[in-house]
């Protein structure tokens, strides 16, 4: 089972968006190999060839896109499953729990008109829905974000001469009939996964 999910990236070194997964299992059984499984072609992801919309609510999300601004990007996503080990007479998990789905999102603006507009949203604890599409429609992954800032500092660093800002948004709902906290979209080619 899945406990974390990291997923980063930096544009300007030609690099690619990396994904982590923290697992737990139950036991490690000895089992055969299965065999004849291919990979198929795997399509890496720039870092690069992220692109990026900023709106006020989910429902809008994806109207405004927001180009020139996002630097790097470090996005936890957390749903705090944890084996639950009891007095059950097995050396193995009894059963698991669950607690909350929630994400900590930390971006790098560049400092333009753009990464100012965030601030203002800070300054005014406005509920931001960030889109990230990483890759594109055809291979690639959507992150869709809703939260609020918990901090952005501007002038928090800077890369050959241009000013950054550091933001942390962190999840909330969007406190509609139906609540909006994130949403993940798998784009790909491949007939199967």
């Amino acid at each position: 089972m899945a406990k974390s999910l990291k997923i980063r990236g930096r544009t300007g070194e030609d690099g690619f968006v990396t994904a982590e997964l923290n697992c737990f299992g139950k036991q490690i059984a000895k089992s055969t190999f299965t065999g004849a499984l291919t990979t198929g072609a795997l399509t890496p992801i720039p870092a690069n060839m992220t692109s990026m919309w900023i709106d006020a609510t989910y429902a809008t999300l994806g109207g405004t896109a927001v180009q020139g601004v996002l630097r790097e990007f470090d996005i936890e996503v957390t749903n705090n499953f944890h084996p639950e080990i009891m007095a059950s007479g097995a050396l193995t998990m009894s059963t698991y729990g669950i607690g909350d789905l929630t994400f900590v999102a930390n971006l790098t603006y560049e400092g333009i008109a753009a990464a100012i507009t965030q601030y203002d949203a800070y300054v005014a604890q406005t509920l931001r829905a960030i889109r990230l599409l990483l890759g594109d429609t055809t291979n690639g992954l959507q992150v869709d974000l809703v939260g609020k800032y918990e901090s952005l500092n501007p002038l928090s660093g800077d890369t050959d001469g241009n000013n950054l800002y550091s933001a942390v948004l962190a999840s909330i709902d969007d406190n509609e009939a139906t609540p909006h906290n994130m949403a993940f979209k798998v784009y790909t080619a491949a007939t199967t996964l």
